[in-house]
Order: C-alpha cells, then sequence, then structure tokens
C-alpha cells in the first residue's frame, strides 16, 4: 500500500486510499475512525500516517496490555492531564469496548476523591457530549451524590493498580512514580512487563520525560 505523503505537504485524507489501522477501528468503529484519522490528517498528513500505522498500527497491539486496559491508562492519564479534545475520542474508545456510562462517572469520582483532580466538570461535559445528555443533568447529578460513587467498588484491584501507575506517570512526579512502581513489583500487584507496558503506551500521550524517569 502507498501512502500519499509528500514531506512538507498537509493533503487531506481519503479513507479510499488509505487502510486504517485494525485497532482504530476496533476502538472507534468505522465511521468514528475515519473522522479521526481525518482529524490527524488534518493536523499534518505525516501525523496523520504515524498516529494510523505507528499508534494505533504498532503500539496500540504491543503486548502484555489488552485494549481495555490500554484504553483505561489512556483516559485516565488525559484527564489527570486535562486534554479533553483527545479525551473526547478516547472515552468513545472505552464505551465502545463495553464499560457503560456509570463506570467512568465512578472513575472520574475516584480520581475526585484521591485529589488526582480538583475538578470534575470539564471532564463529565465531555462524556455527557458523547453520551447526548443535557449538561448538567439531573441523572448525571444523582448519580454523582449516590454511595454508589463514594467507593471504588466496581474498579478491581488490577485496574486500580494501573490507574494509579498512569495517574503517576501523567503527573510526572519522580518520588512519587518510584514509590509506586517499588511497592507495585515488592507486592506483585503488577509485573515489571506490565509495568513497562503502561510505560512503553503513555509515552505518545504524556510525553518522553516521565515515562523515562519510570522505566529508569
Amino acid at each position: 500500500l502507498i501512502y500519499p505523503y509528500d514531506r512538507g505537504s498537509n493533503m487531506a485524507f481519503n479513507p479510499k486510499n488509505i487502510k486504517l489501522s485494525p485497532a482504530l477501528i476496533t476502538l472507534y468503529g468505522e465511521e468514528e475512525a475515519v473522522r479521526v484519522a481525518s482529524r490527524c490528517y488534518e493536523v499534518d498528513s505525516f501525523f496523520g500516517q504515524w498516529v494510523n500505522e505507528q499508534i494505533y498500527g504498532i503500539l496500540w497491539e504491543l503486548p502484555p496490555l489488552n485494549f481495555y486496559e490500554k484504553s483505561l491508562i489512556t483516559v485516565i492519564a488525559l484527564i489527570v492531564l486535562g486534554r479533553e479534545e483527545q479525551l473526547q475520542i478516547h472515552l468513545k474508545g472505552l464505551l465502545n469496548l463495553g464499560k457503560d456510562r456509570s463506570f467512568i462517572l465512578q472513575l472520574i469520582m475516584y480520581l475526585c476523591e484521591n485529589k488526582y483532580i480538583l475538578n470534575s466538570d470539564n471532564v463529565v461535559g465531555v462524556l455527557e457530549s458523547i453520551t447526548q445528555l443535557k449538561y448538567p443533568s439531573p441523572e448525571t447529578i444523582n448519580e454523582l451524590k449516590s454511595p454508589d460513587f463514594s467507593s471504588a467498588d466496581r474498579l478491581s484491584s488490577h485496574e486500580l493498580s494501573l490507574i494509579k501507575l498512569s495517574v503517576s506517570i501523567a503527573k510526572a512526579d519522580k518520588d512519587e512514580l518510584n514509590n509506586v512502581v517499588e511497592t507495585y513489583i515488592s507486592d506483585k500487584l503488577l509485573s515489571e512487563e506490565e509495568i513497562r507496558g503502561v510505560c512503553r503506551h503513555l509515552m505518545t500521550y504524556c510525553g518522553c520525560p516521565p515515562v523515562m524517569q519510570t522505566l529508569g
């Protein structure tokens, strides 16, 4: 397959000429995958090709983490970093992988309770825009006030470990990262290969310096 890319050009995305990676389609469905790819090509044709071939074609396929685990840590990192446009896309991926709106609200509440984020309004607003509910809806307010959302009961110990590691990487706190990694390895909460898998994946979404700190 020959990609219509000419260095220095900003050629528009054409789904007839470019084969989308299977991961893109799995995460977002074919119609939304085309929109995601088109948005990336709008930024720059090389960027669009890189996202399709390298990020979704290779990075999202790497073991040992599965698609759901990668989707979860990506969403957590983007929430902590406050990157709303990317978050909207990746929340759709998490929903497409079988998680529901209530589960995502649980994640948001958990992050607030542990002071990983100070305000949930923007994140809930992104979620509402995806699920086509008016913000703030009475349904959302009631859910967030429910006792069901005052703890992490719906999150497994494995999910919590992935979440805490992702938060630490996104915050780029070296001391916190060292403590989290040492604890996870000594208590066997995550394997060394799983930790490396989280780091490799989040390199794209959080940048190289925090990932290098963790891998180091």
